[in-house]
């Protein structure tokens, strides 16, 4: 009954509107309280700010992050939208490609869903609107492309998995691209379908000569190589987790001086925006912990496993019902509080089922892509609705058909999941 309780209390914090990290804090210690008063309250405020948040693997966190408010400030973004529609030029539904491309690109190296969808917002619906694509075409277009930054590397929500799972964080990044390139490819060939079946709604773009092309390029390359470099240090072993974040971070603020856009006040707005995401990140995580010992001394977790060791189902059952439960919670909790709340108890659930534990990551950070896309709280449509000025059924409906797409590749994974694990296991051989 006390479980239940407290589960009540979070939800309803949650839902009322108190920030995140307050809302886990205090049904945290509310719970803790009820179990052992004060005594228990006092000891973990004494020993679980320090020995998690100080853990070797989460020092990826504020580098990444400054790496993001680097490339938010070099405003790559919107050239980069430009440059690939420049690129694909006739291409059928050009436009509409380029969207995908360049959120793909930049919420990777972004990190950052709400910056990518925003930047893109801004930048590409105007001219996807002129060109002819319907408003809810092109707002679900970009909701969906933004998105795409929750998968590619360097994903937070990964890393945030790994240090969860306490499996190799660099093993859980290089898990991601086949899925997060398989995604994008997925959005560009429902495109390509509607461009089919209405060429009058996703026209092709215009013709550009050779030496456009090659200025457009020119705009790709800074963050295509800073991709390259992160990703294949950390495929290859050259560099930890860490050390491709700091290096990241550096390259990211060159691409910003390159660009004129590095001035001391920016430098320092940048170092402020990572100090300031960061402690929000690491309260999360200090009071999940603290939420998580709760369920732990109340027996939750342990009786969890047990009851679901024991029902006479498949694996992939269960596992199914876990991805829905993400997807739902993806409506309307932030993936880092999630991902906190809920690894440590389904963990051990998923390990007594024999679930390889970086297919299970890679498949619940998939379902909170879609969660963020989902009524009645997706939390990207809200930001593209308000960056576009457009109604948010609109946007839900116009994000149907490429969350369709994305729980094709849902079943995809299920069924073959060697598709998942193919990139890792080369890496680990």
């Amino acid at each position: 009954m006390t479980v239940f309780l407290v589960l009540c209390l979070l939800f309803t914090l949650l839902l009322i509107g108190v920030p995140v990290s307050f809302s886990i804090g205090v049904a945290a210690l509310v719970g803790l309280y009820s179990i052992g008063g004060w005594n228990l309250v006092l000891t973990m405020f004494e020993t679980v700010p320090y020995t998690n948040a100080s853990h070797v693997s989460l020092v990826a966190v504020p580098l990444y992050l400054l790496m993001a408010h680097f490339i938010v400030l070099s405003t790559i973004g919107d050239d980069l939208f430009a440059a690939i529609r420049i690129i694909l030029g006739r291409v059928p539904a050009s436009l509409g490609i380029a969207t995908v491309g360049g959120g793909a690109m930049f919420g990777a190296m972004s990190g950052s869903t709400i910056a990518s969808a925003s930047v893109f917002g801004k930048s590409a619906y105007p001219p996807l609107v002129a060109a002819g694509y319907s408003s809810r075409l092109a707002t679900g277009l970009i909701s969906v492309s933004g998105t795409l930054a929750v998968m590619i590397p360097p994903s937070l929500a990964l890393i945030f998995y790994a240090f969860m799972a306490e499996v190799s964080a660099g093993t859980m990044l290089i898990a991601g691209i086949v899925p997060g390139i398989l995604s994008a490819l997925l959005i560009v060939c429902v495109l390509l379908v509607k461009a089919w079946r209405h060429p009058d709604q996703l026209p092709a773009g215009q013709r550009y000569r050779m030496t456009e092309k090659l200025q457009g390029l020119k705009i790709a390359i800074p963050l295509l190589s800073l991709f390259a470099i992160i990703t294949i240090s950390i495929y290859s072993g050259w560099a930890t987790v860490n050390e491709t974040a700091a290096i990241g971070a550096v390259g990211a603020a060159l691409i910003a001086a390159a660009r004129r856009q590095l001035s001391w006040s920016r430098i320092q707005e940048s170092l402020t925006g990572a100090v300031v995401t960061t402690t929000m990140v690491m309260t999360i995580i200090i009071f999940a912990y603290m939420f998580g010992y709760f369920l732990s001394i109340s027996r939750v977790t342990p009786t969890l496993a047990s009851w679901v060791s024991g029902l006479e189902v498949p694996a992939i059952v269960i596992v199914v019902c876990i991805c829905l439960f993400y997807m739902l919670m993806g409506t309307f909790m932030d993936e880092a509080a999630l991902m906190f709340l809920s690894v440590p108890v389904l963990v051990p659930v998923v390990s007594a089922l024999g679930v390889d534990l970086i297919w299970f990551g890679v498949m619940i950070v998939l379902m909170q892509q879609i969660g963020l896309l989902s009524p009645p709280l997706g939390l990207t449509a809200f930001v593209v609705a308000r960056v576009t000025s457009r109604p948010t059924t609109e946007v839900f409906i116009g994000v149907l058909p490429f969350v369709g797409a994305l729980f094709g590749l849902i079943v995809l994974f299920l069924a073959f999941p060697q598709i998942v694990l193919w990139l890792p296991n080369l890496m680990g051989g």
